[in-house]
Parts: structure tokens; C-alpha cells; sequence
């Protein structure tokens, strides 16, 4: 489904912490319902080169104090990071449901249920108000429309991927901790169950991962330690391979640097980050 035209953000807030400015504002989702999220800015008017920051558990990841987003703040970067529907404040509270720890995990799986059973998925709900959010900062005057990159941590990185290949107003995509295929769950008689909220019901009947990171050539793509279906981390010769149809989409379109692989904890987060998004 289309995500359509976004409506108006709300403003909520204001606060001025040491060094730059934190706002808080709404946006109509694809339902009835909002999605609320924060926008740090650097001094000045801009505009900003800006970068989404996609959580597992919302928006608090990104706020907090010392972290990576604060320093890409600090470093001339807006950041918005979303709570989106089902995580932060969007999340279930204390209600559970029926299907909440199933097994041996604590993934929701009511959520992902209750998707499947009006012929959608999770995913592409939230994928589709990322790209809402998009055209919100394209037409924010002080952020910079033709630099907005998006970055997703763990199992947002399905939600960043669906939304990236639907939405060329992302410039650049990096996935963090990310599960490498669909693949890896379904050929495997366990997996971890978070990582339900991560997958598309029948995806492999029409593609995986791979395929929809072949779509974004040549914009420039980052994997960093990629995960498997345990969420362990996944071998890198491997993941390789299985991106092999992404690596020749990116020469085919002669951008095969802007493809990039890479094993995790190979240097910081935010060290990561910057060299991405100055293309080095």
C-alpha cells in the first residue's frame, strides 16, 4: 500500500539541551494512529544534512545522552528517531495479549498476527510510515532534502530495507546488527522469536533481503554485522555470498564501492556512521 501524503507534524515540545535543540512532534501513521518522534538540530538554520534512526524499542535508544546520535548531532547532523507503531510510547504497555512470550522468547507475536490477518505485514505498515517521515523532512526548510540517510539497528533493518526500496528520498542506507536473510529463519527449526516482527509473511515466495538491497543501487548501502537467526553474529564470507545479487546490481550500475559488507565491531558505532556518511 502506498503510504501516501503525509499530513501536517504536530509539534509537542521543545528543549534546549547543551549544544542543540530536541523537538517533539506527531504525524499521522497509515491508520488511526500517530507516530510520534524527535527531531535534534544543530545550532543554526540550516539546512542540516539529516539521518533517521530506526530502534528496535523506539526513539529512546536515539535520545540518550552520549550516544552515537548525540554525537552525529553535535558533529552538524539532524536526527529523527520515531516510535514506530508497536515500539515507545506506540508500544503495548502493560497490555500483553494472548501470544506475548511464546516459547522460549518474548517476541509479541500479536502484533505480527493481527497484520497478517487484514493481508498486511508489520513490516511494510512501518516501512510505509518511514517514508512518511521522509517526505516530512524533505519539506522541513531547514533540513537538507537531497541528504537524508537513514540508519536501522537490529531488527528495524527489514523495515529500513522495504522502505528504502520504495522511497528514493533516502539517500543513503546502513543496517546495523541487522538479519542478513529470510532465508537463515526458514531453513533453520529454530530461530529467535523477537525476530518475528522482522519478517513478511510468504516474502520468499517473491524475494529476501538481498534482492531488496539489489533495488537500492547505486545508492550507497552499508551491512554491518549482519546476524543470523539466532541473532549471533553471521559469517562474513557467508553473508557475502548471499549478497551476491546486491553486489551485481551495484556493478552492473557501475557503484560497486557504494556497496559495503562489513564485519561488526570493527571500530565504534559512531566512528562507523561518519565514515558512511562521508562516503570514505
Amino acid at each position: 500500500m502506498a503510504p501516501g501524503t503525509p499530513g501536517v507534524a504536530t509539534f509537542t515540545g521543545r528543549y534546549q539541551r547543551d549544544g542543540y535543540a530536541y523537538e517533539k512532534y506527531f504525524i499521522q501513521g497509515e491508520g488511526d494512529y500517530v507516530v510520534p518522534f524527535v527531531l535534534m538540530l544543530p545550532p543554526g538554520d540550516g539546512p542540516f544534512p539529516a539521518v533517521i534512526a530506526l530502534y528496535p524499542e523506539g526513539r529512546l535508544d536515539a535520545i540518550r545522552k552520549g550516544g552515537t546520535m548525540e554525537a552525529l548531532v553535535r558533529k552538524g547532523y539532524a536526527v529523527l528517531s520515531p516510535d514506530l507503531i508497536g515500539t515507545g510510547e506506540t508500544g503495548p504497555g502493560t497490555y500483553r495479549g494472548d501470544s506475548y512470550g511464546y516459547r522460549q522468547g518474548k517476541g509479541d507475536y500479536n502484533i505480527w498476527f493481527g497484520a497478517l490477518q487484514v493481508g498486511r505485514s508489520i513490516v511494510g505498515i512501518r516501512a510505509g510510515d518511514v517514508a512518511r517521515l521522509v517526505q516530512y523532512l524533505r519539506g522541513n526548510p531547514k533540513i537538507d532534502a537531497g541528504s537524508i540517510a537513514a540508519v536501522a539497528h537490529g531488527r528495524m533493518g527489514p523495515v529500513l530495507l522495504h522502505a528504502a526500496a520504495f522511497e528514493p528520498g533516502i539517500a543513503r542506507v546502513a543496517l546495523l546488527d541487522s538479519l542478513a536473510t529470510y532465508d537463515s529463519i526458514v531453513m533453520n527449526e529454530y530461530y529467535k522469536p523477537e525476530l518475528i516482527h522482522a519478517t513478511v509473511p510468504g516474502a520468499l515466495t517473491a524475494y529476501d533481503l538481498p534482492d531488496l538491497a539489489a533495488t537500492l543501487a547505486p545508492r550507497p548501502l552499508l551491512v554491518a554485522g549482519a546476524v543470523d537467526h539466532y541473532e549471533r553474529p553471521a559469517d562474513l564470507a557467508g553473508v557475502r555470498r548471499d549478497y551476491d545479487v546486491a553486489q551485481k546490481a551495484y556493478a552492473d550500475a557501475d557503484a560497486g564501492p557504494a556497496l559495503r559488507i562489513e564485519a561488526g565491531a570493527g571500530r565504534s558505532e559512531l566512528d562507523t556512521l561518519l565514515a558512511w556518511l562521508k562516503g570514505n
